[in-house]
C-alpha cells in the first residue's frame, strides 16, 4: 500500500475512498463473582477441616464432631491467595420459659373481696381510735 497523505497518524481512513475506520476494541465486562457456600460438613477434628480441599470461589462450614466448634474455610477466586480459616465456639444458651398467665376464678376473687372488706374495716377502726385519742389530748390540754 502506498503512502496516503490523507490518512492521519491515528490511522483514520477517509470513508469516501472506500476505506472504513477501524472499530475500537471493547474490553469484556467483568461479572461480579460470588462465593459459593458448600454446606455443612461433619469432621472429626480441626486439622481435618484445615486439610480439606476447597475449590476457588467456595466457602465450606465444618462441624467438629468432638469439640463444640464450627470452622469456616474459604478460598478466593485467585488461586495464588491462601485460603481463610475461621473458628467459632458453639455455646448453648438457656431459653427462659415465660410463665403462663393464670386467671383467678370467681371464688378466688370473692375471697379477695371479703379479705379486703375485713382489712378496710380494721383500718377504719384504727383511724377512729386515733382520732378519739387525739381529741382527748386536745380537750385535756385546754
Amino acid at each position: 500500500m502506498a503512502y496516503n497523505p490523507y490518512l492521519n497518524q491515528f490511522n483514520f481512513q477517509n470513508p469516501y475512498l472506500g476505506y472504513q475506520q477501524p472499530q475500537q476494541m471493547q474490553m469484556p465486562q467483568q461479572v461480579p463473582q460470588q462465593m459459593n457456600n458448600g454446606g455443612v460438613i461433619s469432621i472429626p477434628s480441626e486439622q481435618d477441616a484445615r486439610n480439606y480441599p476447597v475449590a476457588p470461589g467456595n466457602s465450606v462450614i465444618f462441624k467438629d464432631e468432638t469439640q463444640p466448634y464450627l470452622y469456616v474455610k474459604s478460598m478466593s477466586f485467585n488461586q495464588m491467595e491462601q485460603p481463610t480459616f475461621e473458628k467459632y465456639r458453639l455455646e448453648k444458651e438457656s431459653v427462659e420459659v415465660v410463665p403462663q398467665s393464670s386467671y383467678a376464678t370467681q371464688n378466688e376473687i370473692e375471697e379477695l373481696r371479703k379479705a379486703y372488706a375485713v382489712l378496710s374495716d380494721r383500718v377504719e377502726n384504727i383511724r377512729k381510735s386515733v382520732n378519739l385519742f387525739t381529741e382527748k389530748e386536745v380537750t385535756n390540754a385546754e
